[in-house]
């Protein structure tokens, strides 16, 4: 094998895209959605925002590849952030959102 032809390969490995989805609620009352919140990823890079709807549903179709993200959630001027962890095993997260309505 000394003489054998060298082969070389470029493989870049490509995780499947990650989203999240879920509904900003009231503390107060689980039964109000919150609707005009902004939520966005600002960690490990910074993304455009989304905004809960009507029904307080929002949709982060990807995710940067990253085990944790932390989000971003303004809500009338009230910024929080929190931290989500990554499942990898589904291809659209889901989370919660309970604010102080």
């Amino acid at each position: 094998l000394v003489d054998a032809p060298v082969i070389q390969q470029s493989i870049s490995l490509q995780p499947n895209p990650i989203g999240l989805q879920g509904s900003v609620i009231d503390d107060n009352d689980f039964s109000n959605p919150i609707s005009g919140v902004s939520i966005r990823v600002i960690t490990p890079v910074n993304e455009p925002a989304v905004i809960s709807d009507a029904q307080g549903r929002y949709r982060i179709d990807t995710l940067p590849v990253a085990s944790s993200v932390t989000l971003e959630i303004d809500h009338l001027g009230d910024v929080t952030t929190v931290q989500h962890l990554v499942d990898f095993a589904n291809p659209l997260n889901t989370r919660i959102i309970s604010l102080n309505g």
